[in-house]
């Protein structure tokens, strides 16, 4: 029942982003019109829609769902921050100008312009970052009193998980209950009496336990080296009962390398790379040689040495004759 309701109210925030979008862009097409003169906007509003532009008005609702969907907006926000789920709109609003202005070039359209696709960048950012600040402070308030709340397992009670575990429960915008921990035996600092710091189940139990308690996500901080078999077991349980499993990829000692999450055709890989390989200077550098590359003159390292030795050769016979 709460994934249907989850799902309904999910969707919702799906339409209503496709129409908030589309009061953006008529919104800024009457201040445009506006802008040029009494005349020109009721021209506009005496437009007659035909089957025609109402075609391409629900096409472009898809294509606004689905860069919003490609942009990943509509992916879980619990424990990303709230600049991120920012950057991530603005992406997608730009996306979308891109299309506006393309459309506008392939099929022009009084009601688009290049200032109306501007004002629609800056009101559809504007207002689909305000709407998520509401949304992100309604959440947080519910699940201050109760509501909202997802039931988790740290498995591991070393002092790392503990300590996740800490910022779990002390956090209520996470939306996260601490059921308990899984180990075969505690192994972390002493807990301080509360009653979520506990074992609950060991890992031969563990598939028994989440088959009969509603856990909604699972926590890994285990060592990968010396917990592989107990990381395997845990990993297959959840994902038999539809259970969410996170884990950190801090797996090495990393000293400068960063890690991420690619896929490369649905195939999941973690990628290691060192701050420097984003830095100006490589980006710059590379410009250079891609642009060296298609250069209408092209020169060889031989013939730029071979030019720089008979440069040097006929400046040492100036000065001989010189001298003579």
């Amino acid at each position: 029942m709460y994934g249907i309701k989850r799902q309904m109210m999910f969707n919702t925030l799906k339409a209503l982003d496709v129409a908030l979008t589309g009061l953006c862009l008529l919104f800024a097409a009457v201040i445009t019109h506006l802008s040029d003169g009494f005349y020109k906007l009721t021209s506009l509003m005496a437009m007659r829609i035909s089957v025609r532009n109402a075609a391409i008005l629900f096409f472009l609702g898809i294509v606004w769902h689905y860069i919003f969907k490609q942009m990943g907006v509509y992916s879980s926000r619990r424990l990303s921050t709230f600049a991120s789920e920012a950057w991530d709109l603005v992406k997608g609003t730009s996306v979308i100008a891109m299309v506006l202005l393309i459309l506008q070039i392939i099929y022009p359209m009084q009601i688009i312009t290049m200032r109306t696709v501007e004002l629609f960048w800056l009101f559809c950012c504007g207002g689909l970052v305000l709407s998520r600040a509401l949304i992100r402070s309604f959440l947080a308030l519910a699940r201050k009193n109760g509501r909202n709340l997802r039931n988790i397992l740290i498995v591991g009670s070393n002092e790392r998980a503990v300590t996740y575990a800490h910022k779990f429960h002390s956090r209520h915008s996470f939306g996260y209950r601490v059921v308990g921990f899984v180990d075969n035996a505690w192994h972390g600092p002493r807990h301080d009496g509360n009653a979520w710091c506990k074992l609950v189940a060991d890992f031969k139990s563990f598939a028994d336990y989440i088959q009969r308690n509603v856990i909604d996500e699972v926590f890994i901080f285990l060592p990968l080296k010396s917990s592989y078999t107990a990381i395997s077991q845990v990993i297959e349980a959840a994902e038999d009962q539809g259970v969410t499993v996170r884990m950190a990829l801090d797996f090495f000692d990393l000293r400068i390398a960063q890690g991420r999450i690619e896929n490369i055709e649905d195939e999941p890989l973690l990628t290691l790379y060192t701050g420097s390989m984003r830095c100006r200077a490589v980006v710059q550098g590379s410009f250079y040689c891609y642009c060296c590359q298609f250069s209408p003159v092209r020169r060889s390292p031989s013939s730029s040495l071979r030019r720089g030795r008979f440069s040097s050769a006929r400046r040492g016979s100036g000065k001989t004759s010189g001298a003579s």
